[in-house]
């Protein structure tokens, strides 16, 4: 590995783990995990009590996604779905909970 790039990855390293104990603080809490499992497939990980489930949300779900959106609108989800966007979330049953 070049200087220049174990430079960087030392920087994006110490810049991540600053950005972590920051959001410790503030009582953000994050864990990473990742599954990997061959086939070309996506993992899926669940627990018996786990009601949540994640897929691609659709232009009927907008009202919702406006509600969890800050700062969002029912028309602004609306445009993002006319201009062909994708919205990825998550649900709790059929409550949507998160979005990015």
């Amino acid at each position: 590995m070049s200087p220049m790039k174990r430079n960087q990855r030392d920087f994006d390293e110490r810049l991540a783990s600053a950005v972590l104990r920051i959001l410790k603080r503030l009582g953000v809490g994050i864990e990473l995990y990742f599954t990997v499992r061959e086939g070309g497939y996506a993992a899926r990980v669940e627990t018996e009590e786990s009601t949540l489930s994640t897929g691609f949300l659709h232009r009927n779900d907008a009202q919702q996604i406006a509600q969890v959106r800050y700062g969002g609108s029912l028309e602004q989800t609306l445009r993002w779905f006319d201009e062909g966007k994708l919205c990825f979330g998550v649900r709790d049953d059929s409550r949507i909970v998160g979005k990015m």
